[in-house]
């Protein structure tokens, strides 16, 4: 029977519960089964009320009329479920009671609806009509009419007894289900299973079945077993549980087939030898279930026998009879099987529920293990193992009143132990030797075969050990490692292994496979947990080591810092010096020159000689200004450096890359054609590509110095191409006849766009390419130092150093790539949600 059949039960009683009171005229039971909400709807308007205050009003004024003189026969009824509501539809005829007869009144068509609360089903709505209206006998009926029509209702009468007869039988069966059914509901937990079973049996019983003996069978193919519930209200507790094998018998075939087949309804036979040899079985059984026979009433009697069964999902449920049953009771046999499929599904249910749990409360208490392991630190952090083991020795339902920890060590050859007081605290550690006695000698050879090793000790035995360790000097009083208790009448060593040892738990009874598997469990999550903590003493013991290199390292890297500071500042001088030191020479030089000249001059002036005194003024002028040519470049060179080192804040915009490149690239175009005028740039003139990006954003930078890199990183590219035209030019004039694919020609090539990093960050990118020789592999270490330039023979060029500083200022990044002989391409490229 499924849930919603026992719910439509639960509002059936409810509803014939309201009638029932309602025709016995019970009001204060009448609105307990209504709805604080009630509303209800008559034949005539003053039948109506919309409030249950109103109603039961009307109900006190007019129940004298109705209370055991109004009867509902013939009834039907039919039900219509709602979400949570439930709609009762009925039709039945009302008969009333007139000097002591019975007289049919009218047809009564009713709707009730019901819904569900906490406190159970109450009703909320009514409607009834009265049809077909019969007229009151009056005083003028004539007495043979009246007689006449008193007869046939009296046979109605009679025929109306016997259906309600069989309509309080099936109530009767209705109402042992739904008994059944709501003694199941109350089923939580799996240990109330066997209180189910006996209200079960009981209201088998309570249902007047000839019936000889009850029982249910549950079949376990994979343990080749049937689990056998027998009902006994002779015992205590009232249902015995057997365990049946599968045996080659015929009575047990003709069962089984049943249930395999799922049979609804199955009968079958036993008697004579048949049945006898049945018996053996069923007292064979029942004695290794622990039930011996104390009489033989126990056990099914007479010559023959009949097995009614009726076949549910996990077995059977049986009926034994001697003589053969009736349609009736088969019928309700197999109602009977399908409340109990409804129960023991329950039941499974419950019982996979109930191992879900204990399997989670195991994971959770070898987790608390684990986690509670792996925060130890330090070994006083181990006097907490014997707390932890013992509170989830609790947690696992492990019977237990000592435990401990036995950590081996053959390094040492001693075996720390970890004990608990009777009161779960920890007695501290002891350390014994492998040899100190049998316990630890017994202890380490199971340890190594991995085997689980139980002993058993006596009281004498407890005290024995107490007194070992006293003399080992590892117990100094015996009060403390006993505590208030007495030693132990008894007690089961049990030893466990794990990895690092062995779980020790001790325990009046000795412990079952299904605890020392709990306990195999903790001591498995106590081992890697261990093992964490071992791998921490460990990582300690290197961190410190890596402490004390990190020290020695610190002091080698502080002299090491000072050497290349040293260095540095070396070769910052030696570059200062390197870059002043060209002008300073042509100052130095032309200064000598002049002073010559002045010689001269005043000689030729001596001498009368105009003429070469203009020519040798005007070399005088030149080599002037040439002089202040040279010191105007030293004082660029320092005002380079000077802009190296400060730190003052530039002033930037939003600025289109695209129009900065192209207006700086039409300067640098227009400084080439103005200063190449040899042949060689005539005849080879450099290709320039342009590759920018329409949609490139604006960025915020400063035009002017974004400006100088652009300018630094073109004319290195012009620079290098120009370079490597010469050099092709005079190695081609060496060779004739050279196709067009074999001649070099410098290109250049400009590029804008926005790529994107693999973190996902937007970035705006530019690139100046060429295919001329490219960066020799010796300098390519020195792009970035201060002072370095690609071309130290040009005047105007603005050192990569610099280019480099100003791009990192504007939050971006510098790169370079080169290919010696193939070309090399500059890279700038700044995060777009940074500028």
């Amino acid at each position: 029977m499924k849930v919603q059949q026992l719910v439509d039960l639960e509002s059936l009683e409810v509803y014939h519960s309201f009638w029932d009171h309602y025709l016995r005229g019970e009001i204060e039971e009448i609105s307990s089964l209504l709805g604080s909400s009630y509303t209800q709807v008559g034949s005539l308007e003053t039948d109506d009320f919309f409030n249950k205050k109103d109603a039961i009003r009307f109900l006190q004024d007019t129940i004298d009329q109705m209370a055991g003189k109004v009867e509902m026969r013939n009834r039907h009824l039919r039900f219509q479920t709602l979400d949570h509501l439930i709609l009762v539809h009925e039709r039945c005829d009302l008969f009333v009671l007139e000097d002591a007869d019975w007289n049919f009144y009218s047809k009564l068509r009713a709707s009730t609806l019901l819904e569900h609360h906490q406190e159970g089903w109450k009703i909320i709505h009514r409607h009834s009509s009265l049809t077909e209206l019969g007229n009151p006998i009056s005083h003028t009926t004539p007495a043979k009419k009246v007689k006449l029509e008193n007869h046939l209702l009296r046979e109605a009468v009679k025929q109306q007894a016997a259906t309600l007869e069989q309509k309080n039988k099936d109530l009767e069966n209705e109402a042992a289900i739904v008994r059944i059914q709501r003694r199941a509901m109350s089923l939580r937990q799996s240990k109330d299973f066997h209180q189910v079973l006996v209200t079960f049996f009981e209201e088998i019983n309570s249902l007047n079945i000839e019936r000889f003996q009850s029982m249910v069978w549950i079949f376990n193919p994979e343990e080749h077993a049937v689990t056998c519930w027998l009902a006994n209200p002779e015992s205590e507790v009232g249902v015995e549980r057997i365990c049946i094998p599968f045996v080659d018998h015929s009575a047990f075939e003709a069962l089984f087939k049943a249930w395999m087949e799922r049979k609804s309804r199955f009968h079958y036979v036993v008697s004579g030898e048949l049945k006898k040899s049945w018996d053996a079985i069923l007292v064979s059984a029942k004695e290794r279930s622990g039930f011996p026979l104390t009489s033989k009433d126990e056990l099914p009697g007479g010559d023959q026998l009949h097995y009614y069964s009726t076949a549910i999902e996990f077995g059977l449920v049986i009926l034994v009879f001697p003589i053969p049953l009736s349609e009736e009771k088969i019928i309700l046999l197999e109602r009977f099987g399908r409340v109990f499929e409804q129960i023991y599904t329950r039941y499974v249910d419950i019982l996979q529920a109930e191992n879900r749990e204990k399997e989670a409360i195991k994971q959770f208490s070898l987790d608390r293990v684990r986690a509670e392991i792996a925060s130890m630190r330090n070994s006083k952090d181990l006097n907490r193992i014997i707390p932890l083991v013992w509170r989830e020795l609790i947690a696992l339902g492990v019977p237990f009143f000592r435990c401990g920890v036995f950590i081996i060590n053959e390094k040492s050859k001693k075996i720390q132990v970890y004990l608990s007081s009777p009161d779960g605290q920890s007695l501290g550690v002891l350390n014994l030797a492998f040899n100190s006695n049998y316990l630890t000698q017994n202890t380490l050879e199971f340890w190594k075969k991995g085997k689980i090793y139980k002993e058993y000790w006596t009281k004498d035995d407890f005290v024995e050990w107490m007194r070992s360790m006293m003399d080992l000097g590892q117990i100094q009083n015996p009060e403390t490692y006993q505590g208030s208790a007495e030693p132990p009448e008894s007690l089961n060593l049990h030893f466990v292994p794990f990895s690092q040892g062995m779980l020790y738990v001790g325990s009046s009874a000795p412990l079952s496979e299904k605890e020392l598997g709990l306990v195999k469990s903790l001591a498995d999550s106590f081992s890697i947990a261990y093992a964490r903590y071992l791998d921490f003493e460990r990582l300690k013991e290197a961190k410190q080591k890596a402490e004390n290199t990190l020290s020695e390292l610190k002091a080698t890297q502080s002299q090491l810092i000072q050497s290349e500071k040293l260095a540095s500042l070396g070769k910052l001088t030696a570059g200062i010096a390197h870059e002043i030191q060209n002008p300073l020479n042509f100052v130095n030089n032309f200064s000598e020159l002049s002073m010559e000249l002045t010689d001269e001059i005043n000689k030729e002036i001596a001498n009368g000689n105009l003429e070469e005194v203009k020519n040798l003024a005007n070399q005088l002028k030149e080599n002037l200004s040439k002089i202040k040519h040279h010191g105007k470049r030293a004082g660029c060179i320092v005002e380079d450096m000077l802009h190296q080192s400060r730190k003052s804040e530039v002033k930037k915009e939003l600025t289109d890359l695209n129009q900065l490149i192209a207006e700086y690239l039409r300067v640098i175009l227009d400084s080439q054609k103005s200063k190449e005028k040899n042949v060689l740039a005539d005849t080879l003139p450099v290709e320039v590509h342009t590759d920018l990006d329409p949609a490139l954003p604006k960025i915020n930078v400063s035009p002017q110095e974004l400006g100088l890199v652009l300018i630094h990183m073109m004319m290195n590219a012009f620079s290098a191409v120009r370079e490597k035209a010469k050099i092709n030019s005079q190695q081609q004039r060496k060779r004739q006849n050279l196709t067009k694919s074999e001649r070099y020609i410098p290109r250049v090539q400009i590029k804008s766009e926005t790529t994107n990093l693999p973190s996902g960050e937007t970035m705006v990118k530019i690139s100046v390419a060429d295919n001329g020789p490219g960066f020799p592999e010796s300098i390519k270490e020195q792009f970035y130092p201060i002072f370095f330039k690609g071309k130290k023979k040009k005047e105007e060029d603005f050192g990569l150093s610099q280019c480099y500083a100003i791009v990192k200022s504007h939050g971006g990044e510098m790169t370079i790539d080169s290919k010696k002989g193939k070309g090399s391409i500059l890279n700038i490229q700044f995060p777009l949600l940074q500028i």
